[in-house]
């Protein structure tokens, strides 16, 4: 599953990430796609959690 979010701002990357991890079915894998780089980081720690 591919999830864009290119000129969004933090915080709303983490969360639209969060929100597509939990709709995600068992295997799949999340890719996020952005161009806000604090999300870099915030992003993954949010999938952590």
């Amino acid at each position: 599953m591919e999830l864009d979010v290119r000129g969004e701002m933090c915080p709303y990357p983490a969360m639209k990430a969060r929100e597509a991890l939990g709709k995600l079915p068992a295997g799949e894998c999340l890719e996020v796609l952005t161009d806000h780089a604090p999300a870099l980081s915030t992003v993954p720690w949010e999938g952590r959690s």
